[in-house]
């Protein structure tokens, strides 16, 4: 299978501030490991350095051209659809590097033949889709009974995706998701504390659009532009880590979260004191953003190190 280029852009509901733009870092911490890691020769130390380095910088990169792009297109409300054309971004974009990655990566070479387990991709689409359905209209909608059905019925969707992960990994095929890896103590720390400061993350950008756009009346230009310190400092510290003696990289995740916690409280503190100084914000969003930057990257070398052959 060739490796795939991952982009992710921010969304808006209709019913909320015109604002939140740009593209995010990845939301499925569970697909990481195999984004660096996967069968074949070991890859080189510093090559996988340099890899997670490289995917730092994309990420900050597209990120930055996320909040720019999107907060002009919303700006301009081309033909008076709002923020609807933002989605439009991720087609050229992701056709581009589609067929660039086809062309110039080079394709994985398996140890056995491998199909797709389609079984495993219906499972699991039915089980996201049953559950998140229901979150996302289910309010606006009043709880109808069947977001309440889906709800329910997500619960042994999951099961079943569980269950057939299992029974094609026993019969030697090759599953969708592998569990086992997941059971491991390294990788399913590492992955819970991936999940818990991307999801941080994304409420940061949701509180933030509102307190820029509803709070001060700022533009969704102004405030696309007020997180691109952020995106920066987050693949400027992607190059750091990977510039770091090897003695220092059991430490480098656990100081990213606590950089990143300073400067969430600091934001924080700032917001409910009354204080608009943007400047101070935006030096803040930098410190934050450099600290995910350090616990993302840090965190992935840890994660493609522990995961096996």
């Amino acid at each position: 299978m060739r490796s795939r280029p991952v982009t992710a852009g921010a969304h808006r509901r209709p019913d909320r501030p015109r604002g939140r733009c740009g593209a995010d870092v990845p939301a499925s911490p569970d697909r990481y490991p195999a984004q660096f890691h996967r069968p074949g020769p070991a890859r080189p130390g510093p090559a996988r350095a340099r890899a997670i380095g490289l995917y730092a910088v994309a990420l900050s990169t597209g990120a930055v051209a996320g909040q720019l792009l999107g907060g002009v297109l919303i700006s301009a409300d081309l033909g008076g659809t709002g923020w609807r054309p933002i989605f439009l971004i991720n087609v050229p974009v992701g056709v581009a590097l589609l067929v660039a990655g086809w062309r110039h990566l080079p394709a994985d070479v398996a140890r056995t033949s491998r199909r797709l387990d389609l079984r495993g991709v219906a499972a699991l689409s039915a089980a996201v889709m049953l559950l998140v359905l229901p979150l996302v209209l289910g309010q606006e909608l009043g709880w109808p009974l069947w977001s309440w059905i889906c709800l329910v019925a997500s619960v042994p969707a999951a099961a079943l995706f569980i269950t057939t992960q299992r029974r094609r990994l026993a019969a030697g095929g090759a599953p969708l998701v592998n569990l086992g890896i997941l059971a491991q103590r390294p990788v399913g720390w590492g992955l819970l504390t991936m999940l818990t400061t991307t999801g941080t993350y994304y409420a940061l950008l949701f509180v933030l659009a509102q307190y820029l756009q509803v709070g001060l009346g700022r533009s969704a230009l102004v405030s696309g532009l007020t997180l691109v310190p952020w995106v920066a400092a987050f693949g400027l510290a992607g190059q750091v880590v990977r510039r770091l003696p090897p003695r220092w990289a059991p430490v480098a995740a656990p100081a990213g979260c606590v950089l990143l916690t300073l400067a969430y409280l600091a934001i924080s503190a700032a917001l409910f004191s009354g204080n608009t100084d943007e400047v101070l914000l935006v030096v803040l969003l930098g410190v934050g953003g450099f600290g995910l930057g350090i616990q993302f990257s840090a965190l992935i070398a840890h994660l493609t190190n522990s995961v096996p052959d």
